[in-house]
């Protein structure tokens, strides 16, 4: 190590002279020589000892190119210097690879941020219980598209339509597309050109349709899958009628130009595990990750899923009026026991959290997937380095023989990068074989599993499943075999890997996306790819057939599928680096979490917003006064409040001293809301342009001259039908495509305001959506 890096370091006023060393030292994860800088300083204020070290690095880097690995304070005293005063570095040396030092590198690992220190980013899925809030009975208007189920519930949701004179259309599944009456038909659920006659044969009928309820895959739990077609043929009444449905409509919606939004309730059974003992069909999963994405790139569809118990259909067909009735952003419902819940996000603590011995061992038989590159590699060295394993690495890429080798790497061609990945593992202790196999055929996998099981004398301990295809495609250009293409290595990969582990209960590890989550414009079907892989988790833990852990990540940076993308940290997405997130992989496993979410920024309002079903939340609230102010009264045991329908719901009461009244003697609704929004919050007028339009256009339409920036719309009196009338003038002025979803999601003047101004940035801006190359091989990241 050059001594010259010291004397550089030596000239910094903050540091003490003749007090600096630089020594090359080994960590214990690596035989490779890196630079820990010793140095002494008086500087005690933490920022500013930050900005020394800022200082330091730099200047070594721009002196010599090398960036330090180890910043190593110390006192004066505890420098060793000879008789002369020459600073002893081979005791510094010895004393790190001691571990003298390694509480002071953890210091300043904490102080610095860096790679060696995990954020806190780690979240769990959970269900929470969220009323939900009925805004308008109109909503119901229109024609109602029910696709029919076997059990009885889709004709009871037709009787009791009937009943309110609301119409509706039936549809069966057969072999072919044919109107049986006025009001049924039936379609193939696998012919795509069957559902576009069924909806332009309304539109000619001038039926709108204003609800779509799909209860094709509302039936009991049909047990275990036996096949990898069975799982296959699962998804035709699931994702890819879904599919079908929405490009159906987007054909006519082109066409009409409508500006009534669509309601399109996806009800399915056994979808979900929310308690130990649900039966869960893990092959209906994939379909949620369309249900995300379909309001992301259409504003006029606001599709949510909602899962049912197959028990009574009286109950469960109110339950489907309500969700019609009730203008919700929720995307993932679920009812049990009549309780409405929705998947939210709970921020883990994995220092509170149960721990175990990392489940890897010495000389174990581990099978890769991804091939070579991404973050597999560095999973596969890391395993290599220190389990010794023994590793079977499959691909899709062929590789060419290995006296072919030199030639490839001179040429610098496709195959360059994988085999030098495959040389550094040889490279390292334990036994690496790559081969190339369909993970989606799993003959193939047998075949190759039996090989390296015969040569190695054992058998398969554990299964790191990476592969995946990251597409992306809006769901207009979607074919049923473009999407099942990307389903493929995450679904049938998935369940062809599990049967190669199941009899010896290895291990099984999953790498997911945060996209299964939050969806994305574009990333449909590889929203839908990584959701099934969650479900899939859920089965394997119920049935306590394997110790199973699925992680679903954020990009890791510039690895694997990551390569070249960016995360949007406005979003509240943190970039990984591959340090961090191998961290954050062991972490999760010492800890005994079977799933997590890892890379969230839980400070951004965007994820804030689901880690809590209160914030934001909008409830039907009662204010009353007494009589008698010196009794007390229990209103709610008094009253029973029920919808539309019947159904009885929550209501809350809050007791005033006294109400606001008109010249009429009537309840001031409006002077109310006021009073009650001022005594919760700051009120803060318009400040700019945009703000002052936007609160101009709320005071017209809900006749309230006093609003703020952070006044929530629907909390001063708004509702379904002003709320078309504010998107409608909105639309007007500033020229944007807006929805009433965007309403619902942004409330307020502030955030409605930064929407727009965002909307305009991307419409005055080349805004270029460009095929991504597909990558097969590389790891889910």
């Amino acid at each position: 190590m050059n001594p010259r890096n010291a004397i550089v370091v030596d000239t910094i006023e903050q540091i003490a002279a003749s007090y600096t060393a630089a020594c090359a030292v080994k960590d214990a994860n690596s035989q490779t020589d890196k630079l820990a800088l010793f140095f002494s300083t008086e500087t005690s204020n933490q920022e500013e000892f930050k900005n020394l070290l800022k200082k330091i690095r730099q200047k070594v880097i721009n002196s010599f190119g090398v960036n330090p690995d180890y910043f190593i304070p110390l006192n004066k005293e505890q420098i060793p210097k000879t008789s002369i005063g020459k600073i002893q570095r081979s005791q510094l040396t010895k004393r790190f690879d001691q571990g003298e030092f390694q509480d002071i590198i953890k210091d300043i690992d904490i102080l610095l941020e860096n790679d060696q220190t995990l954020p806190d980013w780690f979240y769990r899925q959970v269900w929470q219980v969220k009323e939900p809030l009925y805004l308008d009975a109109d909503l119901l208007s229109g024609y109602t598209l029910i696709f029919i189920d076997q059990l009885g519930l889709g004709e009871l949701v037709a009787q009791k339509l009937q009943e309110k004179s609301l119409p509706y259309i039936i549809i069966l599944a057969g072999n072919s597309y044919s109107q049986i009456n006025g009001d049924r038909y039936t379609i193939n659920p696998t012919e795509t050109e069957d559902y576009q006659r069924l909806i332009a044969s309304l539109t000619q009928q001038n039926k709108p349709i204003n609800n779509i309820i799909h209860l094709w895959t509302y039936k009991p739990y049909q047990g275990e899958i036996s096949c990898s077609k069975q799982l296959e043929k699962a998804q035709e009444e699931g994702i890819y009628s879904l599919l079908f449905i929405v490009q159906a409509l987007t054909k006519i919606k082109n066409i009409e130009q409508r500006d009534q939004s669509i309601q399109l309730l996806f009800i399915s059974s056994c979808s979900q595990s929310l308690n130990k003992d649900d039966e869960i069909a893990y092959e209906k999963s994939p379909v949620l990750g369309l249900t995300k994405t379909i309001s992301q790139e259409f504003s006029w569809i606001n599709s949510r899923h909602i899962d049912l118990p197959v028990k009574n259909n009286k109950v469960n067909s109110n339950l489907i009026l309500q969700e019609l009735s009730t203008l919700s952003k929720d995307r993932e419902i679920a009812y049990r026991e009549q309780k409405r819940l929705v998947k939210g996000l709970e921020k883990v603590d994995l220092s509170q959290e149960t721990k175990q011995e990392i489940p890897f061992k010495k000389g174990g038989i581990y099978l890769i997937t991804g091939g070579l590159g991404g973050i597999g590699i560095e999973i596969a060295k890391y395993l290599l380095e220190n389990y010794q394993a023994r590793l079977l690495v499959i691909g899709i890429t062929d590789l060419p023989e290995k006296k072919e080798w030199n030639n490839h790497l001179e040429k610098e061609d496709d195959y360059t990068t994988k085999i030098k990945n495959l040389q550094r593992l040889e490279r390292l202790e334990g036994e690496v074989i790559y081969q190339a196999v369909d993970v989606g055929d799993l003959t193939q996998l047998e075949k190759a599993v039996k090989q390296v099981k015969t040569k190695w004398k054992g058998e398969l301990d554990g299964i790191v499943h990476l592969a995946g295809i990251y597409q992306e495609y809006l769901l207009i250009e979607q074919t049923k075999q473009s999407l099942s293409n990307i389903l493929r290595p995450k679904v049938l990969g998935t369940w062809n890997l599990h049967q190669l582990i199941k009899k010896n209960k290895g291990i099984f590890i999953s790498f997911s996306s945060l996209a299964s989550f939050f969806g994305g414009a574009t990333l449909s079907g590889y929203a839908a790819a990584n959701r099934f892989l969650e479900h899939f988790n859920h089965y394997q833990q119920s049935k306590n057939l394997c110790p199973s852990y699925c992680y679903s990540w954020t990009a890791w940076q510039e690895t694997g599928m990551s390569k070249g993308k960016y995360t949007v940290r406005s979003q509240g997405y943190y970039s990984v680096t591959v340090q961090q997130g191998l961290n954050s992989f062991l972490a999760s496993l010492y800890h005994k979490q079977t799933q997590l979410m890892i890379g969230l920024d839980g400070a951004n309002p965007k994820i804030k917003r689901h880690t809590s079903c209160l914030e934001g939340l909008q409830k039907l609230t009662a204010y009353y006064t007494l009589k008698q102010p010196s009794k007390t009264l229990d209103v709610a045991s008094k009253l029973s409040l029920k919808d539309y329908f019947g159904t009885p719901y929550k209501c809350q009461f809050y007791p005033e001293e006294s109400l606001p009244l008109t010249h009429q003697g009537q309840v001031n609704k409006e002077q109310l809301l006021l009073e009650l929004r001022d005594n919760n919050q700051e009120w803060i007028a318009p400040r700019n342009e945009i703000e002052s339009k936007i609160a101009k256009i709320w005071q017209d339409v809900l006749n309230i001259q006093k609003i703020g920036i952070n006044d929530n719309f629907f909390e001063l009196g708004g509702h379904s039908l002003l709320a078309s009338q504010v998107i409608s003038r909105l639309r007007d002025l500033f020229a944007v495509e807006l929805s009433l979803q965007s309403l619902l999601e942004y409330p307020t003047i502030i955030s409605l305001t930064q929407m727009i101004e965002v909307l305009n940035v991307l419409h005055n801006s080349q805004d270029i959506i460009t095929e991504t190359q597909e990558d097969y091989e590389e790891g889910e990241l």
